[in-house]
């Protein structure tokens, strides 16, 4: 029978929500990642003004690979994830996940002045799962999984000795399968496809002490296809999802040889998520854009870099970003959250080794949405997240 479009829409939230988790490492409002990697997340992310290694590089400013050594960085981090959803009828569940966050980056000078640079990383195993409970209204289960992967294929010139401009162009892939229960029956979703977007950066040095950075991401498109089932029957499905644009600026100053302290902000415009959407191509009737009221945001963070011993440096940052998604397009598995990561670290120099080690928390306060502002999932959301990882680079010749 046809569904009420809100219902729809909140239920497609799920599958948009999945699919733009790509390489995510859990912050709240899990669009798009706020770092990549064990060294630059210790900071909370907040690096655009400073160059670390060539995976953080690609990702966050690549003209950075303009000051970058010859290196290759491999890295990888293990989240803890649980969720938990309460409806005010009764119905609780606790989930728990615990995914895996790859990276990878490798610059050379070999084609100087150019630098070229080539970036990794992805996402396995960042899972939203909720048991059925037919006494309490719901069914049959809510499952959304999501595997995904980025590239950063990226080139740096320096204009000057001071100013340094790179760009990268991101292809991506993701593969995205959702079980949920619906109005119009039960929906499961397996599609999957590729995307593109770019990312444009500038670096100024205008002394030995203070850097400059900022970043342009654009918008982009992933493409899925694949095949459905409503009810038990059988359909093809797409979804399109827009990457959202953002601007990065930040600044980093060395107040002394050992002490590096990093500022950073990023405005993202979310609300292009409204331009999103999952087709159906027999039931036409369920087609709907995938979110609706989506708020543009910025998220505000800095952090301190400390050498505490010659070889051996601290780390740590904050960051925070206020929840895009209104409260009545939540959903259990669209959990969207003000968050303050407090992410800590610790590097390790021994000749051409450099060893980096993570740990953080997220603090996230719960929501509890009533029925009157979402009318089909109210209820009470918590999110709560925890990550570790561990991220090595090789020196592969004389430092620039």
């Amino acid at each position: 029978m046809p569904c009420d479009p809100c219902v729809i829409r909140a239920v497609l939230c799920v599958v948009m929500c999945c699919v733009c988790g790509l390489a995510d490492v859990g912050h709240a409002s899990q669009f798009t990642p706020a770092a990549v990697g064990s060294q630059d997340l210790s900071l909370g992310g907040n690096v655009v003004a400073l160059p670390l290694n060539p995976s953080s590089a690609t990702f966050h400013n690549p003209a950075q690979l303009a000051v970058l050594p010859n290196s290759i960085t491999q890295g990888f981090g293990v989240v803890l994830l649980r969720t938990r959803y309460e409806s005010p009828f009764g119905y609780a569940k606790t989930n728990h996940e615990v995914p895996l966050v790859p990276n990878f980056g490798y610059v050379t000078d070999r084609f100087a002045p150019f630098h070229f640079g080539i970036g990794m990383s992805g996402a396995l195993g960042y899972a939203y799962k909720y048991g059925a409970d037919p006494a309490h209204g719901v069914p049959s289960n809510f499952h959304s999984e999501l595997a995904s992967a980025s590239l950063a294929l990226s080139v740096a010139y320096s204009l000057t000795s001071k100013l340094h401009l790179g760009v990268a162009l991101n292809p991506a892939y993701g593969r995205l399968r959702l079980k949920t229960p619906s109005p119009a029956g039960r929906i499961d979703v397996d599609v999957r496809g590729p995307g593109v977007f770019g990312t444009i950066g500038v670096l100024y040095q205008p002394t030995t002490r203070l850097s400059l950075g900022v970043t342009y991401k654009t918008p982009g498109t992933l493409f899925l296809f694949g095949n459905a089932r409503v009810a038990g029957r059988g359909d093809d499905a797409t979804a399109e999802y827009q990457f959202p644009q953002s601007v990065t600026v930040g600044a980093a100053y060395r107040v002394t040889s050992r002490l590096t302290v990093v500022g950073q902000g990023r405005w993202t415009e979310f609300s292009a998520f409204e331009d999103s959407h999952v087709d159906f191509e027999q039931r036409t009737f369920l087609n709907q854009p995938a979110a609706s009221g989506v708020h543009d945001r910025f998220r505000l963070g800095g952090g301190v870099q400390y050498e505490v011993w010659p070889g051996i440096t601290a780390r740590a940052g904050i960051s925070w970003e206020r929840a895009a998604i209104r409260s009545s397009a939540m959903a259990p598995a669209l959990s969207d959250f003000t968050d303050i990561l407090f992410p800590f670290g610790l590097g390790f120099e021994h000749g051409p080794w450099r060893v980096n080690v993570l740990g953080g928390v997220s603090f996230v306060s719960s929501r509890k949405i009533s029925p009157a502002r979402n009318q089909f999932f109210p209820g009470r959301y918590e999110f709560n997240i925890s990550a570790m990882g561990i991220e090595v680079t090789r020196l592969l010749g004389e430092a620039n």
